[in-house]
């Protein structure tokens, strides 16, 4: 699938964030280390460029993690369906289950009761090696719960991107552990509802950071990202993203998207509809991850929506801290 080809491409890209600005603390840092005073990012018609390209950096990854899902379990419940009867309890090693178009994409299943099927208790790791030619890594579900169309997972992630970027070598890392639910919905149309999400706002080792050339470009905090797939072609759609996002030196921001339409990429590529809000607030107070406390962070009254109006353009609207609007034209590809 051309999905699968494209397998973590936009894992964690160059951003230029210095556009992208937060207010600063009395000592000129945003307190993002711990410190007194957390800041809100900073929306403005100057800014929101590269703002709008660090949300949808961070929300790249996880229609292709949700894909990765999908192949994991369907290679399970193929192998199973070969071999009738009790497996034998323990690993087994699926082999490479094709889901890279060059280099490997391995998979073996902890089938810890033995029971020949998917089920609570099992595990499944996929390794990728060069998988199209410059990703390495592994993605792990550990299972709470599975059947032939329902899944609840805890997720660790750790991959690493190699790419020479204008001629020098660039080394990209995403890091996260968080938790995935899955529905499959059969027939015509065929549909996975996938979420993923932080189950524990107090759990500091709950998230996802990107990296690149060792320095963390962004972190996510609570998220709940919610995505319909299709089962037949690369179109999905993500509904009303929720979140905290943590940009080191700059400050944090939240997707609070509540009652904006869904976001439709009908192609798997470039969305036709729908859209996303930034605010400059944690919708989540404490979110542990991102060292948001209690009582929260100074924000400010910016914010900004990206909106899909097809034809792959998007407008970024909204007020930045003084109450000026703002609204401005650009494609999504100079924004992925």
């Amino acid at each position: 699938m051309r999905t699968e080809m494209r397998l973590f491409m936009a894992l964690v890209v160059s951003i230029a964030l210095a556009a992208c600005n937060g207010d600063k603390d009395d000592n000129g840092g945003n307190g993002l280390d711990g410190g007194r005073d957390i800041q809100g990012i900073s929306f403005s018609a100057t800014s929101a460029e590269q703002c709008a390209s660090v949300a949808i950096t961070a929300l790249a990854p996880f229609p292709q993690l949700g894909r990765a899902a999908i192949a994991m379990t369907d290679a399970v419940a193929a192998y199973s369906a070969s071999k009738p009867g009790t497996l034998p309890q323990g690993t087994i090693d699926l082999g490479d289950i094709g889901f890279c178009p060059t280099g490997e994409s391995r998979l073996t299943w902890n089938d810890a009761d033995g029971s020949g099927a998917l089920s609570a208790g099992d595990g499944l790791v996929l390794t990728l090696v060069d998988c199209g030619g410059s990703r390495s890594g592994t993605f792990t579900l550990a299972f709470q719960a599975a059947s032939l169309d329902t899944a609840e997972a805890d997720v660790n992630l750790s991959l690493s991107i190699e790419e020479v970027v204008d001629g020098e070598p660039e080394t990209g890392t995403l890091d996260g552990t968080f938790h995935l639910s899955m529905q499959r919905y059969a027939g015509p149309g065929a549909t996975a509802v996938i979420r993923f999400l932080v189950d524990d706002q107090s759990d500091g080792s709950q998230g996802m950071t990107g990296t690149l050339n060792g320095k963390t470009e962004y972190q996510l905090g609570c998220f709940n990202f919610y995505f319909t797939m299709s089962l037949e072609d690369d179109s999905f759609s993500l509904s009303e993203p929720f979140g905290v996002i943590k940009v080191p030196d700059l400050g944090i921001a939240s997707f609070v998207s509540f009652g904006v339409p869904a976001l439709v990429f009908p192609d798997g590529a470039q969305p036709a509809s729908g859209g996303l809000k930034l605010m400059a607030l944690s919708a989540v107070t404490p979110c542990t991850g991102v060292k948001v406390p209690g009582d929260g962070i100074t924000g400010n009254a910016s914010w900004m929506s990206v909106t899909a109006i097809g034809g792959g353009g998007v407008t970024l609207a909204g007020e930045d801290p003084s109450g000026t609007a703002f609204e401005l034209l650009r494609n999504w590809s100079e924004l992925d």
